[in-house]
């Protein structure tokens, strides 16, 4: 990472209230320090602060302390987590996706490798059922500028549900200059969580460079209306109960992933 940072370890989500890592970690002349972030999805609608607790066991003494972090680094951590752990396919040339799922939802990377063209890719999770989205609706419209990726969307079961579904569809094509919807508040942290990072230099070369494909035609009245849709329903309180049916089908593999709450 451009931090000096690089993954070591990471847990699988899942809706229990501690989790445990056991993981060797060398202390030498170029690794003395680790920072372990915790993460909370189904929890984007609280105000109140995070709490944890964190136990440090070792057979040598070790000093721990609180940092603050930027988000940028937040975003990194998850979608290094998210590549290690979860399933990448090439989608329209440039366009890369990452769906690491588990039993707390799924996690949708989209990696533009692109060196000169933005790309413009609409997530469409609407169907879902039971799920709260970081992104604070449960449709998005990206444009990811050449050589970055972002986390679009973290979907997470509600707290206290006893089963949930999730599925999307995605579409994308060729597009002018970034621009998100949701808006990318600076004064809401999840938002943040969805800026588009760089590249990694390492990263580019596991997936190499490719032009850009033109993808389907975007269908400009169904965005805006789901778009309406999705924002009035968040204004009257998104999220009262469950929705009948399924997931959406997307790309062959989207499905509906269900699970105990």
């Amino acid at each position: 990472w451009a931090s000096g940072f690089e993954l070591v370890s990471s847990d699988k989500r899942c809706i229990v209230e501690s989790v445990f890592n056991s993981t060797f970690l060398d202390v030498d002349g170029h690794s003395s320090e680790y920072l372990a972030i915790p993460l909370c999805f189904n929890q984007v609608t609280s105000t109140e602060p995070r709490r944890f607790v964190a136990a440090v066991h070792s057979t040598e003494p070790v000093v721990t302390r609180m940092v603050e972090v930027d988000v940028g680094l937040l975003a990194r951590a998850l979608v290094e987590a998210a590549i290690a752990k979860g399933e990448t396919k090439p989608l329209n040339g440039a366009l890369h996706l990452t769906l690491w799922k588990d039993d707390a939802g799924a996690i949708v990377i989209m990696e533009n490798t692109s060196l000169t063209h933005h790309v413009q890719v609409q997530l469409d999770c609407s169907e879902s059922i039971e799920m709260v989205s970081s992104r604070g609706a449960m449709f998005s419209e990206d444009v990811l500028p050449p050589s970055t990726c972002q986390v679009l969307m973290v979907l997470t079961a509600k707290a206290g549900s006893m089963s949930h579904a999730w599925g999307y569809s995605i579409a994308s094509g060729l597009a002018p200059a970034e621009a998100h919807i949701p808006p990318l508040d600076p004064e809401q942290p999840f938002s943040q969580l969805h800026t588009p990072i760089p590249l990694t230099a390492k990263r580019r070369e596991e997936l190499g460079s490719a032009g850009p494909q033109a993808g389907p035609s975007l269908d400009v009245q169904r965005i805006s209306a789901a778009l309406a849709a999705t924002f009035n329903q968040m204004q009257q309180g998104q999220g009262q109960g469950p929705r009948n049916g399924g997931g959406a089908q997307g790309d062959g593999s989207g499905g509906a992933q269900g699970g105990a709450g």
